[in-house]
């Protein structure tokens, strides 16, 4: 701001001034130069040649307008009141416009809130970018209990924990349970998940109240008969109620005490699941009575996830993890007993580490391909919409406009409202 200048206008007023004066220099220079940039040669231009290569000064005077007001609001402040009073000569029209527009935009919305949730909205956990899901594809022998991803014996998972520490901070594991939960006055059916000991660390989940379990919790079979509630269990069931703390629980026939409820917005690792309980993975053969298979090295159950430490690639995470896993492959060999034709095929088993930034991706793989299609098919019903209004005799020029402009405003609001 120049000396004497103490408002707005005249702070305008010298900016228009200095660029008048810029634009006046440089076309002077022009002239004063004689640089043809046609031949690269040095002569006399007459003025009427310097502003013919120096270009229209006007057109030059209105960009920088555009970039230092709000030029862009300003007009569409005008087509949206030129728009309006269009509408409202032909009230049938706007009727009709808005409601054609309506449903195609909640369409719209609603299909990319749905994709977003499931394929886009990364795990409300810390860092999510950083945790890996383990794949090893090959010859399994024994049982596999899998919903469409590979599984692990836990004996293979513990085996791993204790010989990754040098690619990941943290490897958890876990399997989803249906639960039979009686306590104080009720009885239900409730989602479940038996989760390692270390399972809200490497999320990097808090507790909303109590605690949440540790390696603690992870000792022996059967020795840890405690449960955390998720957020939404606590207060859907119990009302927010802090006296749950210590409270008894029978769970599938075995009392458990309440420890801890987690934060809110943390709803497991796996789309489409939302478990209410967590219990320790040593209580499995309490929670599942028909099937324990803890300590089976043939018994694969387990879905892993790791949490890569700061700075490593996942690529050298499973070279480095590769030589590891062989070892307990070989060492595996003589307790899961694969047949011979398998055994070459066991022993060259690999581990992958694919992204697990949006968790398990087994609802994923399913929805991706008919959520995509019919958020296209939405998308082009409202395009055939908006291209049948502007072709409507009864759409001036201005409501139009104003359509198109309320259109993109409202999938831009949908799309930061969904981010």
């Amino acid at each position: 701001m120049k000396p004497g200048c103490g408002s707005k206008r005249c702070c305008a007023a010298s900016k228009w001034t200095d660029l008048e004066e810029e634009l006046a220099f440089h076309l002077a220079m022009r002239q004063a130069k004689g640089f043809d940039v046609h031949t690269d040669q040095q002569e006399t231009i007459d003025q009427y040649s310097a502003r013919k290569q120096f270009g229209n000064v006007t057109r030059l005077k209105e960009a920088c307008r555009e970039m230092w007001t709000f030029n862009f609001l300003e007009t569409l402040w005008q087509d949206v009141h030129y728009g309006a009073r269009m509408l409202r000569k032909n009230p049938g029209f706007a009727a009709i416009a808005i409601l054609t527009l309506a449903l195609g935009i909640g369409a719209n919305t609603a299909i990319f809130s749905i994709t977003y949730q499931i394929l886009l909205r990364a795990l409300p956990v810390s860092n999510p970018d950083e945790l890996v899901i383990l794949r090893s594809p090959g010859p399994s022998p024994g049982h596999t209990h899998s919903d469409g991803t590979v599984m692990f014996s836990y004996p293979m998972y513990r085996d791993l924990r204790e010989h990754s520490m040098q690619v990941f901070t943290g490897l958890l594991a876990r399997l989803d349970v249906t639960l039979s939960v009686a306590g104080p006055g009720f009885s239900e059916r409730a989602n479940g998940e038996l989760v390692s000991g270390n399972y809200f660390d490497v999320l990097g989940i808090h507790p909303a109240l109590g605690r949440v379990l540790s390696a603690d919790d992870e000792t022996a079979r059967g020795a840890n008969p405690v449960a955390v509630l998720s957020y939404g269990y606590w207060t859907r069931r119990f009302g927010n109620n802090p006296a749950v703390l210590n409270q008894q629980l029978t769970i599938n026939g075995t009392s458990l005490t309440v420890v801890g409820v987690a934060r809110a917005g943390f709803a497991g690792i796996q789309v489409g699941q939302s478990p209410d309980i967590f219990v320790p993975v040593t209580m499995k053969a309490q929670m599942t009575p028909n099937w324990d298979g803890l300590n089976d090295h043939n018994d694969h159950w387990l879905a892993v996830l790791g949490r890569l430490k700061p700075g490593i690639a996942p690529h050298s995470a499973e070279s480095a993890l590769l030589v590891a896993y062989r070892s307990l492959l070989q060492a595996e060999l003589p307790i899961v007993k694969p047949s011979k034709k398998n055994e070459a095929g066991f022993l060259a088993r690999k581990i992958f580490l694919d992204p697990g930034a949006r968790g398990r991706p087994t609802l994923q793989k399913d929805a991706q391909q008919p959520l995509i299609f019919l958020g296209a098919m939405v998308g082009l019903v409202l395009m055939i919409g908006c291209a049948n209004l502007a072709r409507s005799p009864k759409a001036s020029h201005g409501s139009v406009k104003l359509l198109y402009e309320f259109l993109w405003a409202r999938a831009a609001c949908a799309s930061y409202g969904n981010s």
